[in-house]
Parts: structure tokens; sequence; C-alpha cells
């Protein structure tokens, strides 16, 4: 709320008297207007009122550029003859100084603000409050550059104030001082140079509701570090407060980081805050979209993506701790949060769409809480965790849709650990935008955790409509990793309990669950090389308690990938109790393709399995047969006796798709005009466990899927 109070002074000019709620200003009941002199604008001071010219008492400064421009609104200066107070431009004038003629001219400027009174005696402007950036000479018209102003501004107060909807345009970063508070009534900052970022705040500043936007380029719309690398960067400082501020267009909007070790960067806390990238990549850009919302983090040591090491590195996130983020809307970009290599973080209540992960814990970050954040259509991640980060909590936390078939909702690999992912909602259910609705989304997993993961609680969580609700998995990547991967033998997982989540197959077209696609619970042993002798360890202490799965094709499965190591990591210690499999949908209670050696340390107890799934509807059965009649069928057994070779479907229709159970003397002939099996290779050596999917196509049968 404000109001206004309009006089005219003995020179018959009027003089408004404003009031602001938000800051407190000046109060006239002292003043005497018959003795306010009017002066047009600071440029005239000095031929006014300078050298041995008779000093008005009480002055009012109508612009301070030009006639006009208002910088100093109703407030009044007043001569103080004793005052030896430096000159700086603002606030305290000495009439001898020369108001410069050209503010491009860096000498010009410098001596004004910086100019060195001889003799005693200035005017000092009367205010109560905070010291407003245009009486120090911020234009905030995006055109002129404000930096030197506005500098000066935070080196003569402590609390300072922006005009609402002015563009401040900058050149060099600004460097509040300790325990400044910056209100920005909503301005705006931008820059058109290459600075380390707008602010460079000291300890114990706030700054409340300032917007900060296009201060970065960007090429082929991907975020480019060409400009400001940050809006705000508190480098090595404790205990600043960023609440109800906007970032667009940005490289990293807040940066929070410790650049020497032992050196602290702690007790921040980042509120309300917008963070909108600001454009809309094509597919091919969604994985490079380089922009992040908030960075946080020791930069002493470079990433480390070794496990086994990560101990030389650790010791540094407890440099940036005590971080709160809450309440803070992220809009694109690649990453909303990036929590890399700090400690005691609290993320709680934030809102996440449109980017590739929406929070990124890795680099050995410690104790991490994520609690009741939304997460909606991600392009890759919600929550992911990589690189030996260990104590963390995600609570209560909402997972919404997905804008790629890749996705995976929360995941954490390579050496994490002591990690509880509880009392979450996961719904692949996808709303549609305009810009998005062309893309095909087959949400890939709901939890992935492996490689090394160890010491991890999932339970309580609703996972709706994803191909794999929860899997666990020895190699996170077998297809892509190579042997040039530091970690490629630090496979395997342990201690992991798996209990009371409710898993549901929903969205998905039914003969898609039909066709194996859609899991329940999966442990996977999931790569041929692992050795224990070699840096992998064997899963144990595995716990699979009171889950409910719907909806799905295999419930609950264990994989082992046949092995070609001399040493094979062994699983040891399984337990499943109190599991319940859903009755609607054809399922599989446990498979075990491939090879397990040590099925006797399998421990089922008190589960509710329905019927298998190669009883739970008729197949169709043929024995020893080479060729099948599979008119109108979905099912068949090709049973054997004997060694058999199978060599052609007839009757098949267009479109039609056949699941295949096979048999231990079958052999299935590769055949490019009649049946096409991956590898281009027969199958062979099989068991009647194991099946495949197939699909007719212009008269040729292609293989889809197989279970081994």
């Amino acid at each position: 709320m404000s109001s206004k109070i309009s006089m005219k002074n003995n020179l018959g000019n009027t003089l408004t008297i404003s009031h602001s709620d938000d800051v407190e200003n000046i109060s006239i009941d002292s003043v005497d207007l018959s003795k306010v002199i009017t002066i047009n604008s600071l440029s005239e001071l000095k031929d006014k009122v300078g050298g041995s010219k008779h000093k008005p008492p009480t002055i009012w400064i109508s612009g301070y550029h030009t006639k006009g421009d208002n910088a100093f609104g109703s407030h009044i200066f007043e001569w103080d003859e004793n005052c030896t107070e430096n000159h700086n431009g603002g606030t305290i004038i000495d009439p001898d100084a020369v108001f410069p003629t050209d503010w491009t001219d860096g000498t010009q400027v410098n001596s004004w603000y910086n100019y060195g009174s001889v003799t005693s005696g200035r005017y000092k402007l009367r205010y109560n409050g905070a010291v407003n950036v245009k009486w120090f000479g911020a234009v905030g018209d995006g055109v002129t550059d404000d930096t030197i102003a506005i500098q000066n501004t935070l080196l003569n107060s402590l609390l300072i104030e922006f005009v609402s909807k002015d563009t401040y345009l900058v050149s060099q970063t600004l460097t509040p001082k300790e325990g400044s508070k910056l209100y920005g009534n909503g301005c705006n900052f931008t820059t058109n140079s290459d600075i380390e970022a707008i602010f460079l705040p000291e300890s114990l500043v706030n700054i409340d509701n300032i917007t900060f936007s296009e201060i970065t380029t960007f090429s082929v719309n991907v975020a480019v570090d060409t400009l400001a690398s940050a809006g705000i960067m508190l480098k090595n400082v404790n205990g600043c407060r960023i609440n109800n501020c906007s970032f667009f267009k940005y490289y990293i909007g807040i940066r929070i980081v410790s650049t020497n070790r032992g050196q602290s960067c702690s007790r921040h806390h980042i509120s309300n805050c917008d963070f909108t990238n600001g454009f809309i990549p094509s597919d091919s850009a969604f994985a490079d979209i380089n922009q992040f919302g908030i960075v946080l983090g020791s930069n002493v040591m470079p990433a480390n993506t070794v496990i086994g090491s990560y101990e030389q590195e650790a010791i540094d996130a407890k440099d940036v701790s005590g971080i709160v983020i809450t309440n803070n809307r992220f809009y694109g970009g690649q990453y909303g949060i990036a929590n890399h290599r700090a400690s005691n973080v609290s993320i709680v209540n934030n809102y996440f769409t449109k980017m590739s992960r929406g929070i990124s814990n890795q680099q050995q970050s410690r104790t991490v809480s994520i609690v009741g954040n939304t997460f909606k259509d991600m392009i890759s991640t919600g929550v992911h965790m990589g690189y030996g980060v260990e104590n963390i909590a995600i609570i209560g936390n909402a997972f919404t849709g997905t804008m790629t078939n890749d996705n995976v909702f929360i995941q954490a690999y390579y050496g994490c650990k002591f990690i509880i992912i509880s009392s979450n909602n996961i719904d692949s259910k996808y709303d549609g935008t305009p810009e998005f609705d062309n893309r095909i989304r087959t949400p890939k997993f709901g939890i992935r955790i492996g490689q090394k993961t160890t010491d991890v609680i999932i339970a309580n969580n609703n996972i709706r409509g994803v191909k794999y609700g929860i899997e666990v998995l020895s190699t996170i990547y077998p297809d892509i990793i190579t042997s040039n991967d530091p970690n490629y033998y630090n496979t395997g997982f342990k201690n992991i309990k798996i209990s009371s989540n409710n898993i549901y197959g929903d969205y998905y077209d039914n003969n898609y669950v039909k066709d194996g696609n859609v899991s329940g619970i999966r442990f996977v042993v999931s790569a041929s090389w692992e050795d224990s002798t070699l840096g992998g360890i064997n899963p144990e202490n595995l716990i699979c308690d009171g889950n409910v799965v719907d909806n799905v094709y295999y419930p609950y499965a264990v994989k082992i990938e046949p092995t070609t190591s001399s040493n094979p990591i062994d699983v040891l210690d399984f337990k499943f109790s109190n599991n319940k499999a859903g009755e609607q949908n054809d399922i599989k209670e446990l498979q075990f393709p491939g090879i397990i050696s040590n099925k006797d340390t399998y421990n089922d107890e008190e589960n509710s399995w329905q019927k298998s799934f190669f009883q739970y509807n008729t197949f169709k059965t043929f024995t020893n047969v080479t060729t099948a009649n599979v008119l109108n069928l979905e099912k068949i057994f090709l049973n054997t006796t004997t060694n058999t070779t199978f060599t052609e479907f007839l009757n098949g229709k267009e479109g039609q798709i056949l699941i295949v159970r096979l048999s231990s003397q079958l052999t299935i002939k590769y055949d490019s005009s009649k049946i096409r099996l991956k590898g281009n290779t027969d199958i062979t050596n099989v068991n009647s466990n194991n099946y495949i999917t197939l699909i007719n196509t212009s008269g040729i049968w292609f293989e889809i899927n197989r279970n081994f």
C-alpha cells in the first residue's frame, strides 16, 4: 500500500511526498517547505551551489541525469557544513564534484563516484530504510550499462531496492557486501558480457524478487556458457537467502560452490524461485541441453567416476552443506538441481517438469533429503543418484508422466549406498502437451538400482504403467558399457530390501503385456563378464517381502545371464516372502533363464502366486513337428521327445502375434523368407521354460521378443 501527498514550495514547484509500506520513506512533518530549493538534476548542482556560493539548507533534485527523471522521488537533500564523509555520488554529495558529461567515459564516471573532497560540507539525502539504485544513477532501461551505478549502491548501503519493471544491463559481476538485503520489486537483470555471475555476494546476503533473463547465449537451442556463468553465484560464503527470484534463459541459475578444501559454503536457503529454460529443444538436443537451475557442490577435485576411489573426494562434500531448497519451480533444461559433492541438503516441495533430470545427485554427495517434490513429464530421470552418493532419503514424492521411451523415474548406480526410497507415487500417465504430442511413450523403469549399489530400502511405493516396476541390476548398462570403462568389473549389489510396494502395469495395450514386455520386480545378474575376483560383489542379503504386483507378465523374476567369466558372481541369500501376484493377466511366478548355480539358497515363504504362465491358459501343443498350422492361434507349444528341427509356421495372418513355448530337443531354423530370428541364427539349446514372441509381416514371421 502506498500514498502520496502533493504540496507547492515557495517557488511554485510541486513537491510530492510518497510513502510505501515495503520500504519506509521520508516523513516531512519537520520539513519547512518554504526553504526547499529545487534543482533540475545533479548535473546542475555544481553550477548552482558549488564553490563559495551560498548553500541552501534544503534542496530537492528532480532528476539524477536529466530534469524530471525522478530518480530521488520525494526525497530531499540537507546541507551539513561539518560533514566530512566521502562523496559517493548518491546519498552523500559534494557540490564541488564534477558530474560526468559522458557516462561512457570511465575516467569521468570514476572521478564522480570517487571524488576526493578537500573541504568539509556535504549534501546528505534524507531517507529511512532502503537505498534505491536510481539515487546512484542507475537508469534501468535495458540499454544503458548500469554496472557502476549499482555497484556503488551496493558499496554504500546494506539495504538496497530496485525499481519494479526496470531492466538493468550490467557488464561486470556485482558484489553485495556481507549482510546486504536486496529488494528487487520484480525488476530484471541481464548482461551482454562474459562474466562469472550477475551477483557474487559475500556472506549473509538476502536477494528477493529479482528476475535474471537472457543471461547466456544459445546455439541450436542449447545453452552455451558464453555470458554470465550464473545469475547468482554463492562462492565460499555462508548464510545467504534467495527468495522469489526468476531465471529465464540461463546457463546456471544459481551456483553454490566451494573452491578450496576446507572452505565453507554453507547454510544457504533458496525458496519460491522460478527457473525457466526459455526454449523447446528438438528431439536430438534432449540429451545435450546444457542448462542447470541450481548447481551445488565442491569443485576442488575434478569429477571422479571410479568406484573404489570416491572417499578421496568425499571429504570435500562437507564444505558445501546445510543447503535448503524449497518451493521452487523448474521448467526445462538439463538438470533442475545438480547436487554434485555436497552434504546435508534438503530438497523439499519443489516442482520439476520437461527436463532431462529433475534432481541429479552425484560425486559423493552425502545426507540428502528429497521430500514432497513433484516431477512431471521428465525426459530421462526424476531423481538420479550416481558415483558414490550415500545417505539419501527419497520420500513422499510424486512422479507423473514421461516424455521418452527409456525413462526411469528413480535410479541409483555406481557405488551408491544407504538409500531409502519410500512412499513415493510413480504414475507414467501422460496428459500431453502440444509440442510433444507426437512422441511415443513407453516408460521403462519405475525404480532402477545397481552396479555396486548397496544397503537400499525400497518400501511402500505405488508404481503404475512402466515396463519394469523395480529392477536391480548387477551391471546397469550391460549393452553400452565397454571394457575401457573403469567400472567395467565393479558389478553386483547387496543388502537390498524391497517391501510393501504396489506395482501395476496399467496403460499398456494388453497384447504388449502378454508378450512379456511388462514385469513387476526383477533381480538381474546382467552381464556375462562379471567376475568376483576382478571387482564384482556377489548379490546377497536380498529381501523381497509383502509386495503386490498386478497386470504384468512377470510379477517377480530373477534373471542370470550366461557367463563367460571363470569366477562368476553368484546370487546368495535370496528371500521372497508374503508377496502377491494379480489374477487377471497371463503371468509367470518366477523365472530362472540362463544359469543360476545356487538355487538352494533361494527361500520362498508364504507367497500368494497364481498359476504359472505356461499353465494359466491353454497352449496348442505340437509334438515333434517341423511345421505347424497356426491359423487363429495365439500360443503354441512345440513339444519334442526327440531331436526336431522346426522350419515353418503355416497359415499366419498379417499382423498376427504368436507366443511359442520351446522344448529341450528343439531347433528353430532361421530362414530370411519364413522365420527371421534375432541374431540371424537358429535357436537351439533351449528348454520348456523358454519362449519367443513373433509377429507376421508380409508372410514372414519376425521375432520381437524372447525370455532368454
